[in-house]
């Protein structure tokens, strides 16, 4: 998938911008927290949580369709990573190497330790989830940005966290395989 990039959004006005290219002003849906816009011949659709973290559709004419996800920059510390998370994605191969082009959906728990730096991972497949072997370990570092990186033998992953007002965090991974992936993290 396209790398993330950094747009704004003025609530007040409901403009939302890239810096680049026309910016969309948002008018109210049919339902609470839903918005629509056109530009440039695009219609677009979007859904926002009372979180702020919104939902965009893009429908081009030619009747390819893109969706992405917008959330809210926070500056949080790489401690915030502690703890273990459930990480649900769709992403190329998926774990098939047979496909690797296929997109397809991926399970997998992730554990950090206090200060934030990565200690295990596992696949999980329904009720199961099986170790990653121990050599295969992550380096998670946190950009000036206020986004973090985990970088495997893949690659590298931008992660953005993001906490809300009730202080559950969520992530949210653009991942080298081509796909995205959400964790939460595990509770009681």
């Amino acid at each position: 998938g396209p790398a993330p990039q950094t747009v704004s959004f003025d609530a007040a006005t409901r403009t939302l911008s890239d810096g680049n290219t026309e910016a969309l002003t948002l008018t109210a849906g049919p339902s609470l927290c839903t918005y629509t816009a056109v530009a440039a011949g695009l219609d677009v659709s979007v859904v926002t949580s009372s979180t702020g973290v919104m939902i965009m559709r893009v429908n081009n004419p030619s009747g390819l369709s893109t969706s992405q996800v917008l959330v809210p920059v926070q500056d949080l510390p790489k401690a915030e990573l502690a703890g273990t998370w459930n990480v649900l994605g769709y992403e190329r191969g998926a774990g098939n190497a047979q496909l690797p082009e296929q997109f397809g959906h991926s399970a997998v728990k992730l554990t950090f330790d206090n200060t934030g730096d990565f200690v295990s991972g596992a696949e999980c497949v329904k009720n199961a989830c099986e170790a990653w072997p121990a050599e295969d370990k992550m380096t998670a570092t946190r950009n000036a940005d206020g986004t973090f990186h985990l970088t495997d033998e893949g690659g590298v992953s931008k992660v953005l966290l993001y906490k809300n007002s009730s202080g559950q965090a969520a992530m949210f991974v653009s991942n080298t395989m081509g796909g995205i992936m959400f964790g939460a993290k595990v509770q009681a």
